[in-house]
């Protein structure tokens, strides 16, 4: 379907963007490589091709080469719920993601661990489903000494995982090679302090905007940026007002809207 897209703006001459959600990087098969013969220069065509991610964009340039279309980043984007809602946990440190060995559980709960010595009143939730980490989680727990300290809810629809991450005091994504997880952008979006590692591809925008505590993937350093957020409640209202900046000056539906927008106006001036 898209090549046959392609083929009709190339041949009517109609300028475009293009959108690869990732499908189009670097590949060796032979059916891929032919397919790409017909379908590369017709992408080269395109004004524009949106990107999301590093990755995405690198494995692109790398496709097509010197002379190709400008890459445009462009997020992805998050409503913005309306103000009130479930009351906020004084204690409590959340993750809310799949049990996978990407984002890491494990490191959460020996975070936990770490963080309980010195606040034993706070309590850890871990929600997701199980993508094969659950059982090491529990291992885990259990190693710890952490039953009854880090509880294990399940997996939560897209609604329900939203309220709950507004009722938590901080949301802690340990993950790595995070292209762009969307967990981080909700959970900034209900105002919920946010800690991830260097490894979460929105690390550097995040920084930009003093929207989230960025740390190494170590669970000593998960720990203390977790810490100092309990420990700091001018500290946590900071982090939760330049997190909400974040999302609707960057991050929004509303935000990516005006952004595709304004490239739709562009081309449609000829320019």
């Amino acid at each position: 379907m898209s090549l046959a897209a392609l083929s009709v703006a190339v041949a009517r001459h109609r300028p475009f963007l293009a959108q690869t959600h990732g499908m189009v990087q670097p590949r060796r098969t032979v059916l891929a490589r032919l397919f790409d013969r017909l379908y590369v220069p017709l992408l080269r065509r395109a004004a524009a091709v949106l990107v999301l991610t590093d990755e995405e964009e690198a494995g692109l340039r790398e496709v097509l080469g010197p002379g190709g279309p400008r890459l445009v980043r462009l997020p992805n984007g998050v409503r913005i719920p309306a103000p009130g809602g479930a009351e906020r946990s004084p204690t409590e440190v959340l993750f809310l993601a799949r049990l996978q060995a990407r984002k890491r559980p494990e490191a959460f709960v020996r975070m936990a661990a770490l963080v309980h010595a010195k606040h034993p009143e706070v309590s850890f939730a871990v929600y997701g489903a199980d993508e094969g980490r659950l059982a090491a989680v529990g291992q885990v727990v259990a190693e710890q000494g952490l039953g009854g300290v880090v509880a294990y809810g399940g997996a939560l629809d897209h609604d329900a995982a939203v309220r709950r991450l507004a009722r938590a005091t901080v949301y802690v994504l340990p993950g790595v090679d995070e292209p762009f997880p969307m967990s981080v952008l909700e959970s900034l979006a209900v105002g919920t302090p946010v800690v991830c590692t260097e490894g979460c591809g929105i690390a550097a925008a995040l920084r930009r905007h003093g929207a989230a505590e960025v740390t190494d993937r170590s669970p000593e350093q998960l720990a203390e940026a977790v810490l100092r957020l309990l420990d700091d409640g001018a500290l946590r209202e900071h982090r939760a007002a330049a997190g909400r900046t974040a999302i609707a000056a960057e991050f929004s539906l509303a935000a990516v809207a005006d952004r595709l927008e304004e490239w739709y106006g562009f081309l449609g001036r000829g320019a």
